[in-house]
């Protein structure tokens, strides 16, 4: 209690398994103005009206630096809440499937469900979500997923043809869709920001995604103009 948000409230650790932490942000001069949370500090508010100056200009970040005050000044300088209200909690799980499979804390969806009929349970439930959201400070059981190969088709189990899921703690789920799914994809479509390319949306199908592809291709032949598609799927 009585801990500053703006600090970091752990040493800034950009070191995941298997990298060496080289991106510049990891680095000073950036880790120090920066910290791990970036939210209220100077360096952050002045990144967002594009008045940041880099001490060592890197062409990638001062890309990203761009893209970040565009966003803000497109988006109307309105920040995404993080706060998760009691009715925000219930509405989510009331309607959430029970048979849905949590992550390796073996907690049940039908236990987060029938927690939903009791206001108490929620609003303690939503508050703990929102501290651990608002001050970037994760529970050590969302830090842990299952991941689980599923057939793409009935009896082949090359690993060629498996797809990998990820299910992550429930809570932790419910927290990303309600900020993520939700919100910011709410802002991004209501201030045009959504890219054309994004087929994922309601009324598209796959089928558009591929004629797009090759519309791509035969323009980019057509003009002689040199051309690449990349794979990004996570």
């Amino acid at each position: 209690m009585g801990r500053s948000t703006d600090q970091p409230i752990y040493p800034i650790d950009c070191r995941l398994p298997g990298s060496k932490g080289t991106a510049p942000i990891c680095q000073d001069p950036l880790a120090q103005d920066f910290g791990h949370m970036s939210v209220q500090c100077p360096a952050a508010q002045a990144v967002l009206t594009g008045n940041y100056h880099n001490p060592h200009p890197d062409d990638a970040m001062e890309d990203l630096f761009n893209e970040i005050a565009d966003t803000w000044t497109r988006t109307n300088k309105t920040p995404i809440s993080t706060i998760i209200t009691r009715q925000d909690w219930q509405a989510y799980w009331i309607k959430a499937d029970e048979r849905t499979s949590s992550s390796a804390s073996g907690l049940h969806f039908g236990h987060c469900k029938a927690a939903t009929s009791s206001k108490y349970l929620s609003h303690y439930r939503a508050a703990k979500t929102t501290v651990a959201l608002t001050l970037g400070s994760p529970f050590d059981r969302w830090k842990r997923g299952v991941t689980v190969m599923l057939e793409k088709e009935r009896g082949v189990n090359l690993v060629s043809k498996l797809r990998a899921i990820l299910l992550m703690e429930a809570y932790f789920n419910a927290a990303n869709k309600m900020i993520f799914g939700n919100r910011m994809l709410s802002s991004v479509r209501a201030n045009s920001l959504m890219p054309e390319e994004i087929f994922s949306e309601k009324g598209r199908t796959a089928v558009d995604g591929t004629l797009a592809k090759v519309l791509f291709y035969d323009i980019s032949r057509q003009f002689r103009k040199p051309a690449a598609i990349a794979s990004v799927d996570a």
